[in-house]
């Protein structure tokens, strides 16, 4: 049943007088009447007196009334609460944050401080990413950004999300950080480069989190014709530091991004060492994307492409 027509009920319960309850609801006095009559049709219910000069409750119509009453203001109160909401979500930007360690996590913070400013209305959140790849999340609105970790040439990765309506936005490069065992012979190398990882056990997280690690190796591996062997460790997404806390064998070795560097459960151990991977086509690229028909993920591209111009990223 249409609730505007109990509406209509209890304002006429108030006065029981058809005229004056028609004029309070803008109708006319045989629409209000027809409006009840309906009422008591789809019910079955005597819900109205009809007396030589006035129209009064039956005593069902009074029961209905007690009844009803609550029934309509919850639903009022339900629209308010539910449009409050609705708005909330709307004015929502929620953006996919990568694992700790990362240097662009510090980026997306001030990118959302500043955008904010200009957006104050705007919520913009952070959250991890599980299960679902950084293009995958995006037609499925999980996140309305994302962020996803390439090596090689991006021309072809842009080309891709674009077939798929997705904007990718290079944000930041990063090079590749190379951890082993001090007992590794990959220690003793002056420089190391991508070939001398042929075949090199390289230890990757097994997680349901998004590793972009993972996928940035994969990537640069693939852009040179080879193929990454994958070493899993397993370790709880709630605790990523078991990951890096991990045993290195001696032929093992772990790749991250620059900003695990001052990880203190790296660089304070003694039994392992690191070396930058050399190689002008070796380091990872950070883009962040979202589909190209929203909006205010849009906007926050187009204000992180304008903030990286002013600040020469």
């Amino acid at each position: 049943m249409d609730l505007e027509l109990l509406r209509e009920f209890q304002v006429f319960a108030v006065s029981q007088n058809l005229s004056k309850a028609a004029k309070v609801l803008h109708v006319t006095q045989s629409c209000l009447s027809k409006h009840i009559a309906e009422i008591e049709r789809t019910t079955g219910l005597n819900l109205l007196e009809h007396g030589p000069k006035s129209v009064s409750l039956t005593p069902v119509g009074e029961c209905f009334l007690r009844e009803v009453s609550p029934i309509v203001s919850s639903y009022d109160n339900c629209l308010i609460k539910c449009r409050k909401l609705q708005q909330r979500y709307d004015n929502m930007l929620k953006v996919q944050l990568l694992l700790d360690g990362n240097i662009v996590n510090g980026l997306l913070f001030q990118l959302r401080n500043e955008f904010k400013m200009l957006h104050p209305e705007c919520e913009v959140i952070f959250e991890k990413l599980i299960g679902y790849t950084p293009e995958s999340a995006l037609p499925l609105r999980i996140f309305d950004v994302t962020l996803a970790c390439r090596c090689g040439d991006l021309r072809m990765y842009e080309e891709e999300c674009a077939h798929a309506g997705i904007r990718a936005l290079p944000l930041k490069k990063d090079p590749i950080i190379v951890w082993m065992s001090k007992e590794n012979p990959l220690a003793q190398a002056e420089r190391l480069t991508l070939d001398m990882l042929d075949c090199t056990p390289i230890m990757t997280s097994v997680t349901d989190a998004f590793d972009y690690i993972r996928e940035a190796t994969e990537t640069l591996f693939e852009s040179h014709g080879m193929v990454a062997f994958m070493k899993p460790v397993h370790f709880d997404i709630a605790s990523p530091a078991a990951f890096f806390l991990s045993d290195f064998d001696r032929r093992a070795v772990m790749l991250t991004s620059s900003g695990m560097l001052g990880n203190a459960g790296l660089s304070e151990r003694d039994d392992i060492c690191w070396k930058q991977l050399d190689g002008g086509d070796t380091v990872m690229t950070v883009c962040m994307c979202a589909l190209m028909e929203n909006g205010r993920a849009n906007e926050f591209l187009d204000f992180a492409e304008m903030s990286l111009g002013d600040h020469g990223a």
